[in-house]
């Protein structure tokens, strides 16, 4: 559950880390599973996740994976992890959610890719007013060397618009299973991967 100064920091700023939903052992299940799925995206037969990379770029791809809960029982298992519907639904003020969309955005270590600034809004525009929350739930451990995110606190108050460059953010270094919710109008970017932790 979310306290009383987590729920005024995400009003006032769009974003606060939450709490961790993964112990270390579901952890390496769920990168298990990200391996699975990706190893498992060009077979012929047909996939109920959709995988493509964002940046169209081999040599610094982010793979998108959406639906990754069809393929995956732990992933389903995360999407309906009690604390995290608590917390989501203490920040929408919802006694009922919905899930809008599920994806994974992979960055192999080293040559992924990089998430340029952007606001969920204009990409989704599916809900007035913009109450959408988006949980973000790392699966290794980050900071400014290995793909954190960056918030511009305030900036879900901004009005609409196309951001190419922000200087003033904050950075959110976060541990594997820890995670960060964030307003669908706050303005993020993530940067390049330096290491991923692998599954033995």
């Amino acid at each position: 559950m979310l306290s009383a100064e987590q729920l005024s920091r995400y009003n006032q700023d769009g974003f606060v880390k939450g709490s961790h939903v993964a112990d270390d052992a579901t952890v390496e299940i769920l990168r298990s599973e990200l391996e699975r799925v990706i190893a498992n995206r060009d077979q012929s037969t047909p996939q109920p996740v959709h995988i493509v990379n964002l940046t169209r770029d081999e040599t610094a791809p982010i793979w998108q994976i959406v639906n990754i809960w069809q393929a995956s029982e732990p992933f389903r298992k995360l999407m309906e992890h009690p604390t995290l519907l608590e917390e989501v639904a203490q920040l929408t003020q919802a006694s009922q959610l919905r899930i809008w969309h599920d994806q994974i955005q992979y960055k192999p270590a080293e040559r992924g890719g990089v998430n340029m600034w952007h606001q969920d809004n204009p990409l989704w525009p599916v809900i007035d007013p913009p109450v959408q929350v988006t949980a973000w739930v790392a699966l290794d451990d980050v900071d400014e060397s290995n793909g954190c995110m960056s918030m511009v606190p305030g900036s879900h108050l901004w009005e609409i618009r196309c951001i190419s460059w922000l200087s003033w953010r904050i950075t959110l270094r976060c541990p594997a299973s820890g995670k960060v919710m964030t307003s669908r109008c706050a303005a993020a970017r993530s940067a390049r991967v330096k290491c991923i932790t692998t599954t033995a």
